[in-house]
């Protein structure tokens, strides 16, 4: 397999860093796995935490939402 073009690891490359982890006399506490992740440890060391829950929380809003509040969305 290869790896896409959206830069996801394959399950081959995964496999591989569990191996890794596995066999490791001292692990580390976290494994960032794959593009995203390294981008996500990134941003949280480098940009504000209100600024990341904005962006986390973005992508969720709807119109409702924004409109009649969260007591409007809970009782439809």
């Amino acid at each position: 397999m290869t790896t896409t073009a959206t830069k996801n690891l394959t399950p081959e490359q995964v496999a591989t860093l569990i191996y890794q982890v596995a066999t490791t006399r001292k692990p580390q506490y976290y494994y960032p796995v794959g593009y995203g992740a390294r981008v996500a440890v990134i941003a949280n060391r480098l940009l504000p935490k209100r600024l990341l829950t904005k962006i986390a929380l973005g992508g969720f809003k709807s119109s409702k939402a924004v409109k009649g509040g969260a007591a409007n969305v809970l009782n439809q």
